[in-house]
């Protein structure tokens, strides 16, 4: 009689119980001991037989902390009875043990696998992001670009923008990114201006399809050639052949980053000043305003280690803009002198 009262109250117990999944315990079991739920489920622990407790806080094993993404514990008590309840609010992996004894080295132990709604989206924080919204308008020339995201106000991140919530990438992710002053080098030679963006370094996880490169003067922009919207050009450099000697108004330079899931180049793009000043002048390594055999000498020596450059020197020794100078450098400059 003693047998059937014991069976009928566990069995008003599970009957009862308002949790999305129990656990059994008994003397040394948790059943089932690895279990998988979904966030937001509850999980009760009833104790069928003997002193249990639910400790998923600091393994008793090791005295350790399971580096739970949550602790848990519930206290013990004698079965048959109801251990508790514990709702789990965070995905993750979750290992506990009965602390009570040696219950845990006799194999009390369970582990439960909490999973989360799957969200998808962009997961990486280099893209276009809600927290620097309002930095993402760009004007170049007479041209505003506005690459702003209309929901970021309420939460929402716009296609493309990296979502924190994401759990799972979705290739969606759009980059703002594009040369900046620092990243960009200037040298100038008779009716030619030499860009380099060589150091110029992209979000990691971005796809480049393709650069394109405007010069503007005043509100005027032009494309430099081979870099117009339809082509996809990839070098880091080009030569604009622009007389920009004899131009009074200030020349700037647009760059844009043609990523793989940007709607177009304008999603990515900046502008930057050029000044003559700032740049070397191709040949004129003794800076004497005129190019002539004096500086093919003085590229020889420094060829063969007779003599050391500066910083300016170098550029304008570097004719060709490989970033080396060598015997390709003296061959073009005297192709330069003579009219080649």
């Amino acid at each position: 009689m003693k047998i059937k009262q014991i069976i009928l109250f566990i069995f008003t117990g599970f009957i009862f119980s308002q949790a999305d999944h129990t656990i059994e315990a008994g003397n040394f079991f948790y059943t089932p001991a690895n279990l998988t739920i979904n966030v937001g489920e509850s999980v009760e622990w009833y104790n069928v037989g003997g002193f249990h407790d639910v400790n998923g806080a600091t393994n008793t094993l090791t005295g350790n902390s399971f580096n739970n993404p949550e602790d848990f514990y519930i206290s013990a008590v004698s079965g048959p009875a109801s251990i508790g309840t514990y709702t789990f609010s965070v995905a993750g992996t979750y290992n506990y043990d009965c602390s009570i004894g040696s219950h845990a080295a006799n194999g009390m132990v369970g582990t439960i696998t909490v999973v989360g709604d799957e969200v998808s989206g962009c997961t990486d924080p280099e893209a276009y992001n809600c927290d620097d919204n309002d930095s993402y308008i760009f004007q170049i020339g007479a041209t505003v670009y506005d690459n702003t995201c209309d929901t970021c106000s309420s939460g929402v991140p716009c296609d493309g923008f990296y979502n924190p919530e994401a759990t799972v990438d979705d290739g969606s992710c759009r980059y703002y990114q594009a040369p900046s002053d620092d990243e960009v080098t200037f040298s100038t030679g008779e009716g030619v201006i030499s860009i380099d963006w060589s150091g110029f370094t992209p979000p990691e996880l971005s796809i480049i399809d393709s650069y394109h490169v405007q010069r503007c003067v005043g509100e005027g922009c032009t494309w430099v050639e081979g870099t117009w919207p339809f082509n996809s050009y990839q070098g880091t450099s080009i030569d604009d052949l622009f007389g920009w000697e004899n131009e009074a108004e200030e020349i700037k330079y647009a760059f844009a980053v043609k990523y793989s899931n940007n709607p177009y180049w304008g999603w990515a793009i900046s502008s930057i000043n050029f000044s003559s000043s700032d740049s070397c002048s191709a040949g004129d390594v003794n800076s004497d305003s005129t190019i002539n055999i004096l500086d093919v000498v003085s590229i020889v020596q420094y060829v063969l280690a007779n003599v050391d450059y500066n910083e300016d020197q170098v550029c304008a020794a570097d004719i060709n803009g490989d970033s080396t100078v060598n015997i390709l450098d003296i061959v073009a400059l005297v192709q330069l002198i003579l009219g080649g």
